[in-house]
């Protein structure tokens, strides 16, 4: 179960109880397709030349919104005017924000970014997204990317507010949505970030998700 809720880029077990969310869904490049991660950032230590990617957007918490640009593609892309040096790793990020319809209220995406990141070897997903923007984190979730969304984190949504979203907003054009914010444009503080902070976060998550299971199901 505590690999599942990794997955879900960090999503806490009361978080998986409901059936979608509004969230930044962490990716994995392998054979050249994008495959929901199996960690979580924190945890997640990529090897050199590989690629990650998020995308934001409304769904499910087990599986997430696949990033809109070709994953065979990204590290040639992003990567190829950065030489290897010793002691680092080059990462290709692709952060897709989504649809401008499934926006929070008052927000716009900016448009989608793949950028490289030249990290230490040991640097997790978490570092490597670091490297090449800002990220906003709160209980052990990441919960916003390039200063987006500007508030929330992984908040619920019922179907009916997906389709009132989808018929008040309109979508943006390419050359309208602004360029993804590198770190230190923003403004927005990325905050410590300590692994085992993340798995403490996760497991008393849990803790408290399965005793609230325990105690509606006994008897009366």
């Amino acid at each position: 179960m505590l690999a599942a809720i990794a997955a879900a880029s960090a999503l806490s077990p009361a978080a998986l109880a409901q059936s979608s969310y509004r969230y930044w869904g962490y990716w994995q490049a392998t054979t050249g397709r994008w495959v929901f991660a199996q960690q979580g950032p924190a945890t997640s230590v990529p090897p050199d030349g590989s690629v990650e990617g998020w995308r934001f957007g409304v769904s499910g918490a087990s599986a997430g919104l696949t990033p809109r640009a070709a994953a065979a593609s990204a590290f040639a892309i992003a990567c190829r005017d950065i030489k290897p040096r010793a002691g680092t790793k080059r990462v290709a990020v692709v952060v897709d924000p989504g649809l401008a319809v499934q926006a929070p209220p008052g927000e716009q995406p900016f448009a989608s970014a793949v950028r490289c990141a030249q990290v230490p070897t040991d640097a997790s997903g978490y570092d490597v997204l670091r490297a090449v923007t800002e990220v906003r984190i709160g209980n052990g979730l990441v919960c916003g990317i390039g200063g987006y969304p500007r508030s929330e984190c992984a908040v619920a949504i019922n179907a009916g507010t997906a389709s009132s979203n989808a018929g008040t907003r309109t979508s943006v054009s390419g050359s309208e949505q602004q360029a993804m914010p590198r770190p230190g444009d923003t403004g927005v503080s990325g905050g410590s970030w300590r692994p085992t902070a993340f798995v403490v976060a996760i497991i008393a998550a849990l803790a408290v998700w399965m005793a609230a299971k325990r105690v509606r199901r006994s008897p009366r």
